[in-house]
């Protein structure tokens, strides 16, 4: 970073600054923040921090816009239509973050008023006044998108009728059932992983004893774990894929290539940061990577973190839709263009729409040949970094014999 407090936006790096584009997106926003109140639609959105766990800050995402503003934290939307990092930047932006101070075990504050908006299926008109005009604080994070003007909340109050989904409603009512069942449940019926994450952050699923405030990005990666292990329960029963078969997509700087592998169930992430990327700025490429056996992981994935998670239940969701079980190798290349981070999110949304196209291969060697003409790492540096190509060249299973 001293290369940043050096530069100072001269473009000493030779690509864009993230810092100044995070600013530039904000100078409209900052232009009509001259007064302590507020009104405007929730699209809804609620936002949960960490610091200072367990008594975090709960943040009212609330843009000076009324009407529906649900594309300003849509991340599906965003994918589908190719909004790019401006683009996005700019909805977030939009967004004020009125906050207040809660204890995650004792819930207090304005946090029926979030209850309310997170259990909403559609944007929710709010009025709120602040304890001063909002400030603008740069923050970016890897698991969710970036955050708009923050503000002290002092008053609010909803003034619509907010329209809440039957389902979220009748479990956040529901004391008995436990957490992961809730989130299972909501899967099924059809809501999105933003959606269900909002509903755990804010303390509205699971069992009465167990109900708490989660931080937002770890109940974004509690959902895609939870979700991917409900999943892989009923995967490991399934046959095999017949054929190696790999996919590729590439949004905003990242570029995926999936290989898909004949064999019993085992899932390994592989991340190539390369210069001018958002988490590597000079230097060297980095290349950091976390796997998993047939065998439940115990620990964290800490190197690839809340990717890790995100990707593993996007490849799931197709295992489920075509029956099969495999080994999986996922190779994430980050790219200069990726000058932002905006949330893994990204990760999911992107490896998820990589299965419409495919190829099938009957060698090892001929999906790799295909996975090296797509992605910069070569063929035999995957091989020297990747634990299951090395597991599935050397390690027999009985179908080897059998057969």
């Amino acid at each position: 970073m001293h290369l940043c407090v050096s530069c100072k936006g001269r473009g000493y790096c030779g690509r864009r600054c993230a810092i100044l584009e995070r600013t530039s997106s904000m100078l409209p926003v900052l232009k009509k923040l001259t007064y302590r109140d507020i009104a405007g639609s929730s699209p809804p959105g609620v936002f949960v921090g960490r610091h200072g766990y367990p008594k975090v800050n709960v943040g009212l995402l609330v843009p000076q816009v009324s009407g529906d503003t649900a594309i300003f934290d849509s991340p599906s939307s965003w994918y589908s239509q190719g909004s790019g990092i401006r683009e996005i930047m700019g909805y977030r932006s939009e967004l004020i973050n009125s906050s207040f101070a809660s204890s995650v075990r004792s819930p207090s504050g304005f946090i029926d008023l979030a209850h309310d908006i997170a259990l909403s299926k559609r944007s929710v008109d709010m009025e709120l006044s602040l304890k001063k005009i909002p400030s603008v604080k740069i923050s970016y994070d890897s698991m969710h998108a970036p955050m708009g003007p923050m503000g002290s909340l002092e008053k609010a109050r909803i003034s619509s009728n907010p329209v809440s989904d039957k389902r979220s409603e009748y479990l956040a009512y529901d004391t008995s059932a436990c957490a992961t069942d809730s989130i299972s449940e909501l899967y099924a019926s059809g809501a999105d992983i933003g959606s269900i994450s909002k509903l755990l952050s804010v303390g509205l699923l699971g069992a009465k004893s167990q109900r708490r405030l989660v931080p937002t990005r770890w109940s974004i990666t509690a959902v895609d774990d939870s979700l991917g292990k409900q999943l892989l329960s009923e995967i490991r029963s399934f046959e095999w894929i017949d054929s190696f078969r790999f996919f590729f997509n590439s949004y905003l700087g990242n570029s995926f290539a999936v290989l898909l592998m004949p064999r019993f169930w085992s899932f390994e992430l592989v991340e190539a940061y390369y210069p001018g990327s958002v988490w590597l700025m000079q230097g060297e490429r980095k290349i950091i990577s976390d796997h998993e056996t047939n065998l439940p992981r115990k620990s964290y994935a800490s190197n690839t973190g809340g990717a890790y998670y995100a990707i593993r239940l996007a490849v799931l969701e197709y295992l489920k839709k075509i029956r099969r079980q495999a080994s999986v190798l996922v190779l994430r290349e980050v790219g200069k263009d990726y000058y932002a981070p905006l949330g893994v999110w990204v990760t999911r949304e992107t490896v998820r729409d990589c299965f419409s196209k495919g190829l099938s291969f009957n060698s090892l060697e001929g999906s790799l040949e295909e996975l090296s003409r797509k992605m910069r790492v070569s063929r035999l540096e995957l091989m020297a970094e990747s634990s299951l190509i090395s597991d599935f060249r050397k390690q027999k299973t009985l179908r080897d014999f059998s057969s």
